[in-house]
């Protein structure tokens, strides 16, 4: 398996996907264009009337649920609720499948 881009941490009440790597960095900044160039063309239109708010508010919707996602596919998962030893013990069992 190839290099996890993310690295999503899930404990007691917490989610966290932050970026591992040059990967990750470039789709989490290709997210944000993506959703940020929409919004910069939409803005004149909303002066005029705001018809265009629930569109925008669902495709932005959809695209942050799809890369949240996309996100945790290409991540390494890390449970906080487990004990060091624990997952010592995991990533060395991993380590040992990849070969």
């Amino acid at each position: 398996m190839e290099d996890p881009w993310f690295t999503y941490f899930r404990g007691r009440g917490r989610i966290q996907i932050t970026p591992r790597n040059a990967k990750g960095w470039a789709t989490l900044v290709g997210f944000v264009v993506l959703v940020s160039v929409p919004a910069i063309f939409l803005s004149p239109l909303l002066n005029r009337g705001l018809w265009m708010l629930v569109p925008f508010l669902t495709l932005l919707a959809l695209l942050t649920f799809g890369f949240i996602r996309f996100a945790i596919s290409k991540s390494e998962r890390i449970d906080l609720d487990m004990s060091a030893s624990e997952l010592e013990e995991f990533r060395a069992w991993k380590r040992r499948g990849k070969r």
